[in-house]
């Protein structure tokens, strides 16, 4: 039941039926009786009639409360608040209004959920951060300036519109960043040969040039560990990302914690095969132009050759010795 709020003007002396007071007075007391049957909406429109024959904030502040008590009017009910404060900016009425429109505004705020293609991004709403998407937002009407920010994707700035009915789920889609275009820079050319010269002006020595017909066996061999060490990298690359967008599916689904992770570690799994493979492909190609170089003499004995692959905290690689 509305409560009657009592105004700070002085009491209406006695006047005339028709006079402007008379009136005010009539369409006051025609307000509250309304009110007092539940018509909201006829006490609103003779409080509006009475103001405007005498404007006051106290008529502004009864409509606010008004449209509270008659439900499902929170926009009405905030604007007449905001009329309320414009007309008291100091009046006595106004530490009244302020809890009054506090407890409305509270009620009237409109339950938001925001989240992110892919989730996981951390969510601010404004300039305060309030958790990692998907997330539910108490939000009052209005427009609201969202941003998400992901490891791996470009950060997204957006502004969503709130209101009473409107939409109440907001997705934000998240661009990858961009990866940076890696340049290998061929090997540098071997060095000259070295001018081999003795004591004497005829003991100069030169170098007959080795005729060869075909490559190495372990050069041959360098060469596929690095062709094979490729395609093992490629496949679990395709492999790593599938694994990611299966687990983005299962998030955007809300399966269970469980299958999430355990899609989660399989990404993982992958992308360590993978970048072992494409490690191991990178050790391969650099012996086998190693051994290119070298191939200049009579083949080595099989039992000095040796090729040993090595794994360490800077990556894959292969060890020969000679």
């Amino acid at each position: 039941m509305l409560t009657a709020i009592t105004l700070a003007t002085p009491p209406l002396a006695e006047a005339k039926p028709r006079s402007k007071k008379g009136r005010v007075k009539a369409y006051k007391k025609k307000a509250f009786r309304q009110f007092a049957d539940g018509d909201y909406g006829g006490g609103i429109e003779s409080m509006e009639q009475a103001n405007a024959l005498i404007p006051h904030p106290g008529f502004l502040l009864n409509i606010a409360v008004a449209y509270d008590q008659w439900g499902d009017h929170c926009p009405e009910s905030l604007a007449a608040f905001e009329r309320f404060f414009v007309a008291c900016p100091t009046c006595e009425l106004r530490a009244q209004a302020v809890k009054k429109h506090a407890e409305i505004k509270a009620r009237c705020r409109i339950e938001v959920v925001v989240d992110t293609i892919p989730s996981g991004a951390t969510l601010t709403v404004g300039e305060e951060e309030v958790g990692i998407t998907p997330v539910t937002l108490p939000l009052d009407a209005g427009r609201h300036r969202l941003s998400a920010v992901r490891p791996g994707y470009q950060r997204m700035d957006a502004e969503i519109l709130v209101e009473q009915g409107g939409q109440k789920r907001h997705v934000l889609r998240l661009d990858p960043e961009a990866v940076a275009e890696v340049v290998t820079e061929p090997p540098p050319p071997p060095p000259p040969p070295p001018d081999l010269r003795g004591d004497g002006p005829a003991d100069i020595i030169t170098r007959a040039p080795t005729e060869h017909t075909s490559l190495a066996p372990w050069t041959w061999t360098a060469f596929g560990v690095g062709v094979a060490g490729a395609a093992v990298g490629t496949v679990f690359t395709f492999q790593t990302l599938n694994a990611l967008d299966a687990e983005e599916q299962a998030r955007a689904d809300r399966r269970p914690k469980r299958e999430v992770e355990a899609l989660q570690s399989d990404a993982v799994n992958d992308a360590i095969i993978a970048h072992v493979g494409f490690g191991v492909a990178a050790a391969g190609l650099v012996t086998g132009v190693i051994l290119l170089f070298v191939d200049d003499g009579p083949e080595p004995d099989a039992a000095q050759v040796r090729l040993t692959p090595t794994l360490g905290p800077g990556g894959v690689g292969v060890v020969g010795r000679f």
